[in-house]
C-alpha cells in the first residue's frame, strides 16, 4: 500500500469519524438545527 492511498484511507476515516461525533451531538442536545450549516 502507497502512503497516499494510506493517507486518502486516513483522512476518509477522521471525516466519517467526524461527521458522526457531530451528528451524535446534535442529536443528543439538539443545540445546533441539522439544516443550517452555517461556519461558526
Amino acid at each position: 500500500m502507497s502512503m497516499s492511498q494510506l493517507n486518502k484511507i486516513v483522512s476518509l476515516a477522521a471525516e466519517d469519524t467526524a461527521k458522526s461525533v457531530v451528528e451524535n451531538l446534535i442529536e443528543k442536545y439538539e443545540m445546533i438545527p441539522k439544516k443550517s450549516s452555517k461556519p461558526t
